[in-house]
């Protein structure tokens, strides 16, 4: 269970429960903007593999979404950029440049073939700073399969992961 007294870039960091979902707790770091996402259920569906594996494509577009720091893969822990907080569903509609920023990610992620299957208001849209970011791509589809062409449908771990004995955090460079 996360709480205070993990450290990260050694630094202690205080968290908060930011979300509870069927899948996954988000906690955000106070004093830093950082979230970790912690992986609680559907672990055989690979919603943490598949999350990362997108998150990895899109970091490389210019759109808002997370971006990937560090992640475990033992643990099934992430640690991602702060993206913002819930907007309601009426904020979102009665402003036309929100829809225009979701449509924009979205325009991008069609083009690669990558569809998010689960986008809810009430969840994977946030607001930060004037800014829509979509979040939260588990149950995400490249081409229309959920094995998103990295083979998850075998129980492994995709290739290109490191699967340690020890409790290993990976940082995601530029």
């Amino acid at each position: 269970m996360l709480h205070d007294g993990i450290k990260y870039d050694n630094k202690e960091l205080k968290i908060k429960l930011l979300k509870r979902s069927a899948t996954s707790n988000v906690y955000k770091d106070i004093g830093n903007n950082i979230v970790i996402k912690k992986i609680i259920k559907y672990k055989d569906y690979h919603v943490f593999e598949r999350e990362i594996h997108i998150l990895k494509i899109l970091k490389n577009y210019h759109i808002n979404v997370p971006k990937l720091i560090f992640y475990d893969i033992k643990n099934q822990i992430m640690i991602m950029s702060y993206c913002g907080e819930i907007i309601t569903e009426k904020a979102f509609n009665s402003n036309l440049f929100y829809k225009e920023q979701l449509n924009n990610i979205i325009k991008v992620m069609k083009k690669l073939n990558i569809k998010h299957n689960d986008i809810k208001h009430e969840s994977e849209i946030l607001l930060y700073n004037d800014s829509i970011y979509l979040c939260d791509f588990g149950w995400a589809t490249i081409n229309g399969k959920l094995d998103c062409g990295i083979n998850l449908s075998n129980k492994e771990k995709p290739s290109g992961f490191i699967d340690d004995d020890i409790f290993l955090l990976h940082k995601e460079y530029d």
